[in-house]
C-alpha cells in the first residue's frame, strides 16, 4: 500500500526518543514511517551544540540516505529543526508537519526537570522506578516523569539518560530560542497543536502564515503538548488527511 511513495520522517522532541512516535507509525497506512532520533539523543550522533542549524545540517546526511524528497515530521525542538531543515535543504522535503511549536523563542520553562534529571543518582540506582523515586520531589507530574525515565538505558551495570544532560544544561538558551529563518519556508505545511497547550497560541497564526504562507493550522482536541500520546487517533487522522491531499 505505501510503495514508492514519499517516507514520512519523524523527529521527536526535547528529552524523547524516536521511540515516542512508533506508535503513531504503526498506524499510518498511506506511507511509509521512519522514525530518527534527533542529535545528541539516542542513536543520533552526539554533536555538542543544540544550536539548530548544526542540529538541522547534522541529520542531512542521514535524510538524504531515505531517497528524498520526503514529508518531514518535528515535535516541539524537533519541530525547530524541521523547519530549519525545510529553510536551509529545500530540495529534501515534499510537505512539512509541525507539532505544537512556533518558530518563536520560548521563555525558560523546563527548570524543574533539568533539577530533577540531576539529582538522580545514575551509578546507584537499579530500576527506572527508583529514578522515578528521584524525580519526583521535582516534577508532580506522573506522565512527565514516566516519559523521562523512558530515556534511561542501563549500559554494562549503570543506567545512563540517552540525551546530553549536561549539554542541555548548558546549551539551554540555544534550545529555546527559535530557528535561524531568514526567508519564508515555501512546502505545504501543517501544524498541529494541542488544545490544552501554551506552546502555540492563538497570537501566533500571523507568525505561523508568515513563516510557512502554504499552511494550516489544526487544534487537536483534549490533548496538552504530548498530543501524539493523547489523541493519537485524531493525530493520525490529521497526517494521513494531509498527505494524501494534492
Amino acid at each position: 500500500m505505501t510503495k514508492n511513495k514519499e517516507k514520512l520522517v519523524t523527529l521527536h522532541g526535547l528529552f524523547g526518543s524516536k521511540n515516542n512516535w512508533k506508535r503513531i507509525a504503526q498506524k499510518i497506512t498511506n506511507h511509509p514511517v521512519e522514525l530518527l532520533d534527533i542529535p545528541n539523543h539516542g542513536d543520533a550522533p552526539f554533536i555538542g551544540t543544540f544550536n539548530i542549524p548544526k542540529m538541522a545540517t547534522a541529520l542531512v546526511e542521514t535524510l538524504t540516505a531515505l531517497h528524498p524528497p520526503i514529508h518531514l515530521l518535528g515535535h516541539s525542538l524537533g519541530g525547530k529543526i524541521a523547519l530549519q531543515i525545510a529553510h536551509d535543504f529545500p530540495e529534501l522535503i515534499q510537505k512539512l508537519i509541525i507539532v505544537d511549536i512556533a518558530p518563536k523563542t520560548y521563555p525558560p520553562h523546563h527548570q524543574d526537570i533539568l533539577n530533577g534529571l540531576k539529582h538522580v543518582p545514575l551509578h546507584k540506582i537499579q530500576t527506572r522506578s527508583d529514578a522515578d523515586t528521584f524525580l519526583k520531589p521535582f516534577i508532580d507530574n506522573s506522565s512527565v516523569r514516566h516519559f523521562l525515565i523512558r530515556s534511561l538505558n542501563k549500559i554494562h551495570s549503570n543506567f545512563q539518560w540517552q540525551f546530553d544532560l549536561d549539554l542541555i544544561i548548558n546549551d539551554y538558551s540555544e534550545i529555546a530560542s527559535k530557528p535561524h529563518l531568514t526567508h519564508p519556508i515555501p512546502h505545504k505545511t501543517l501544524f498541529l497543536r494541542g488544545e490544552k497547550s501554551n506552546y502555540i497560541l492563538e497570537t501566533d497564526q500571523e507568525l505561523l502564515k508568515e513563516t510557512c504562507p502554504k499552511m494550516r493550522c489544526e487544534t487537536i482536541p483534549e490533548t496538552g503538548h504530548w498530543i501524539h500520546a493523547e489523541n493519537p487517533d485524531a493525530v493520525i487522522k490529521s497526517i494521513q488527511d494531509f498527505l494524501e491531499e494534492t
